[in-house]
């Protein structure tokens, strides 16, 4: 039953099971972006975990921010500018037209957690040959088991 099931989870999610073994994004210290202490270049996205603060209590989302085409990239090259306040890391500006903007990111956000899209991981494909493999386990094992269950009760 449990083979069924990983076979089944990976056939349908295969980019779950990808994720679990080869995550995708990489956490960062906000701190370290904001003080552009990371190295951002050949990175293909960013993540940011944003808390935006409104009248009917605090909203969480998340916001994917594509890297521009540069040869230097820093987090101003993102249309971002994040500033420390007493324990928070907030945005004070969001270049007009940037990725920043672009996505929905604006004044006064708080940034909870940075995250760097990894380079390198396996497309989520490859996770079929194994889920095929299991699936292809647990039909033989039940064959075999009814074979034996037949030749029992005669």
């Amino acid at each position: 039953m449990a083979l069924l099931a990983a076979a089944v989870v990976g056939l349908f999610r295969p980019g779950f099971v990808r994720n679990q073994i080869f995550p995708r994004y990489e956490p960062v210290s906000v701190e370290r972006f904001s003080e552009d202490a990371i190295d951002l270049n050949g990175v293909p996205s960013i993540r940011l975990g944003i808390t935006r603060h409104t009248d009917y209590g605090d909203r969480y989302k998340l916001f994917s921010l594509e890297a521009p085409n540069s040869p230097n990239i820093t987090k101003a090259d993102f249309g971002l500018a994040i500033s420390k306040d007493d324990i928070d890391y907030s945005v004070d500006n969001v270049t007009f037209n940037g990725a920043a903007e672009k996505a929905g990111v604006t004044f006064g956000d708080v940034v909870t957690a940075v995250e760097l899209e990894r380079t390198g991981t396996p497309k989520k494909d490859w996770i079929y040959i194994p889920a095929f493999l299991l699936l292809a386990m647990a039909v033989f094992l039940n064959y075999h088991r009814r074979r034996r269950d037949a030749a029992a009760a005669t």
